[in-house]
């Protein structure tokens, strides 16, 4: 995904925010070495998109040991996020701008990321209504995968691929809510889409899908509430984060999301943005400003430190991605692309380079 529609889908979903909130959300600075997308398989297997403002160019990078190093690979042009099923089989979206309008192209690598082959002669966009873009994607497998899309106000859509990305059907949802966010997916075929009051899920790789929302009592239904992150374990354990009115909030299940409950919520943290667990007992979220959520005890209590760098100058005070491991080894990626490295499970965090660092090598 391109800069330009990363940051066309922060402004709506600000602008939604702002509407809420009645705040401003203000420009803020860009890292002349810009992350785009963090992904991570495991505590080993992660990759990195990265757009080199000064030379002009993206670059991807892969770690097989968890983030102490990095290897420069060759990246498509125009490559954004990627997702991947196994440390050799993953999908990127390769942005192309046309006419006035950013378009996404699905390529598949069958080695890790060293090289990649186009899947369709068409963008995902073609299926969509003008102004929508796709702005995330999660595969259960090597064939089965969804995409969602937002645009200006309450306008998205939900994308399936059967067939490893070879084609792709726009789906027919249970809710004419459509304002997506974010998406989770797991190997044994189930899935969840989140939005705005609302969480979708199917358990029998997308034939069909049901709404997920009982946390709230039917008075209080229409407060609205951001749904942005999700975790979830094979148990059927899960996390989803996220906002309510100006308050972060953090909800959990036990089965698969057939029953909710709320463990976490503070207008200290005003909204939670990304959440990512390194084990069964282990798990962390952030958002705006320089929170860092944890549990320690498998989601039953969450305890907030203010542990994030402080933005400098113009930065922006969010963190829109996290990823941990058991080792101790962590990342939160700054809106603006500014990457943070923790050695220590968090207690510390440095701005991390990795151009910088891969070319030391």
């Amino acid at each position: 995904m391109t800069l330009s529609v990363i940051l066309l889908s922060l402004l709506a979903i600000s602008q939604s925010r702002a509407s809420r909130m009645r705040i401003e959300v203000p420009a803020y600075a860009v890292n002349p070495h810009e992350v785009d997308d963090v992904f991570f398989l495991d505590s080993r297997h992660g990759w990195v998109v990265l757009e080199d403002h000064k030379r002009n160019r993206r670059d991807l990078f892969r770690t097989n040991d968890g983030g102490k190093t990095w290897t420069e690979l060759n990246a498509p042009c125009g490559i954004g996020q990627t997702y991947f099923v196994d440390s050799q089989v993953g999908w990127a979206l390769r942005g192309v701008k046309s006419r006035g309008r950013y378009y996404s192209y699905l390529l598949r690598s069958r080695d890790g990321g060293t090289t990649w082959q186009q899947t369709t002669t068409e963008p995902l966009e073609a299926k969509l209504s003008p102004g929508e873009f796709v702005v995330g994607m999660a595969y259960s497998d090597d064939k089965v995968g969804w995409f969602i899309s937002s645009g200006s106000g309450p306008a998205g859509s939900a994308l399936i691929t059967r067939d490893g990305g070879k084609s792709v059907q726009v789906l027919q949802m249970p809710t004419d809510e459509r304002n997506y966010l974010g998406i989770f997916a797991l190997p044994t075929g189930r899935a969840w889409i989140l939005g705005s009051n609302d969480i979708l899920a199917t358990d029998d790789s997308g034939k069909t899908w049901e709404q997920q929302f009982d946390w709230i009592e039917p008075p209080y239904k229409s407060i609205q509430t951001l749904l942005e992150s999700a975790y979830f374990f094979p148990d059927g354990h899960g996390w989803v984060v996220g906002q309510e009115i100006d308050e972060g909030i953090i909800i959990s299940t036990s089965n698969f999301g057939r029953h909710w409950k709320q463990v976490y919520k503070s207008r200290n943290v005003p909204d939670l943005q990304s959440v990512y667990f390194s084990d069964e007992d282990n798990g962390c979220a952030v958002g705006l400003q320089e929170s860092l959520v944890c549990t320690r005890d498998g989601g039953s209590t969450w305890a907030n430190r203010k542990v994030l760098p402080l933005p400098k100058r113009t930065q922006a005070n969010f963190f829109i991605k996290i990823v941990m491991s058991k080792s101790g080894r962590g990342f939160v990626l700054r809106a603006g692309g500014f990457l943070y490295e923790t050695n220590d499970g968090g207690q510390t965090w440095h701005e991390f380079d990795l151009l910088a660092a891969a070319l030391k090598k």
